[in-house]
């Protein structure tokens, strides 16, 4: 049996691609420790999360209240580091090459503290799929145990954490559209802003 429908296209709204960021920012959370996905969700996340602002004209453009906000907005940004920085790195991902970052993975250990006399070997590669795989040998056991792990991911440049930096663009983002609704009288607030999303984001986003 084969079931065919029509989906219905999501509204094309600037919280519509809020939420699209903030998936993309949870599957990074989620597949850090893979090396081919995370690169993937990280390009997604940039795109959906610069054109947020994109979104804001589409809507609004030409009606005075939001154009007078929409103009404040655009210099705050401008003097915000971490907004530039987006910009940046979407430039640099849509049109120049993948953003350069450093892998920081290590293996957790269920056992606290493994306690031997003998020489432990480790080692860390990625399969096929691109997920890290930690591997370590205890000589007077003889086999090999996979420990699960803990990855990071940093920009090369500065070290900066790229969740942490994605996290601070959506609390930036966050704020925005709150106040945007507080201009336009728009009411109930998304629902994104009500459930689901990342707590230290919303902290942030209040500040």
């Amino acid at each position: 049996m084969i079931l065919k429908f029509a989906v219905v296209p999501m509204p094309a709204t600037a919280s519509e691609k809020f939420d699209e960021a903030h998936y993309f920012l949870t599957r990074m959370c989620e597949e850090a420790g893979n090396v081919r996905t995370f690169p993937y969700f990280f390009s997604a996340f940039l795109s959906a999360a610069r054109s947020i602002t994109f979104y804001f004209q589409k809507q609004f453009t030409g009606d005075k209240d939001f154009d007078r906000w929409y103009q404040a907005l655009q210099e705050s940004l401008k003097a915000n580091a971490t907004m530039r920085r987006l910009n940046a790195l979407r430039v640099e991902s849509v049109h120049q090459s993948p953003v350069s970052m450093d892998v920081l993975t290590a293996p957790v250990f269920h056992e606290s503290p493994i306690t031997t006399r003998e020489a432990i070997t480790f080692s860390a590669t990625s399969d096929d799929s691109g997920k890290i795989i930690w591997k370590y040998t205890v000589a007077e056991e003889g086999f090999e145990r996979t420990p699960d792990s803990h990855t990071n991911w940093v920009f090369q440049d500065d070290e900066k954490d790229v969740v942490e930096f994605s996290e601070d663009c959506l609390a930036v983002l966050y704020k925005a559209l709150v106040d945007l609704h507080k201009v336009k009288g728009i009411t109930p607030m998304p629902r994104e802003y009500r459930e689901g999303l990342n707590y230290a984001v919303i902290q942030r986003g209040q500040t």
